[in-house]
């Protein structure tokens, strides 16, 4: 019986290609065609669409500053939980659990600072050394806690071949600098 079907199936199509006139199928082959070129069309258009907003000054401006502002909301997260960890009422700070912020994604805060370091330090030149000072503060647990497991980091940028490796002698210096910067903002004594 299966095999009956199987003979019936090809002959039932090869007769249904076979009764359509010759000029059904110059319509057929004529609309796809015409789908083909309509769909090179839209690909066109899309191309440039994305190059004309890709070259555009005012997109690339208006993509620094919604990069900036990705940038100031990530330093204002990593702001706060400096500050939760090292208030002085805090319950984890008795409890001995200080670091379980910092242990669930000690790696985050680092790539943030590789990558924004330079903007940080500038702002802090313009505002003061008060500038983002709890964020160091959870930046420099973050590398001391990454150094006490592992001796490097690789982050994987998109566009970058290879990934850029951050050592570990690269942290050390990285935790050196923060130190420097987090000295800077010690309260100066009163003059009496």
């Amino acid at each position: 019986m299966s095999y009956e079907m199987f003979l019936w199936l090809p002959r039932h199509i090869y007769h249904f290609f076979i009764s359509i006139p010759a000029g059904d199928w110059a319509v057929v082959i004529a609309e796809l065609v015409v789908a083909a070129v309509i769909y090179m069309e839209l690909e066109h258009s899309r191309d440039n669409a994305f190059f004309e907003k890709a070259t555009n000054k005012e997109a690339r401006d208006d993509q620094g500053a919604i990069l900036r502002q990705c940038c100031h909301s990530q330093l204002a997260m990593f702001n706060e939980m400096g500050f939760e960890i090292e208030r002085w009422f805090s319950i984890q700070r008795f409890r001995g659990k200080k670091n379980k912020l910092i242990s669930i994604f000690p790696h985050g805060p680092i790539f943030f600072w590789f990558i924004v370091a330079p903007y940080v330090c500038e702002r802090r030149k313009l505002t003061g050394p008060w500038f983002g000072h709890n964020a160091l503060m959870f930046i420099k647990r973050s590398i001391e806690y990454v150094m006490i497991y592992s001796k490097q980091l690789t982050l994987n940028l998109p566009g970058e071949d290879p990934p850029v490796i951050i050592s570990n002698e690269e942290l050390q210096s990285m935790l050196k600098r923060l130190n420097e910067l987090i000295e800077d903002n010690k309260p100066l004594k009163r003059i009496s």
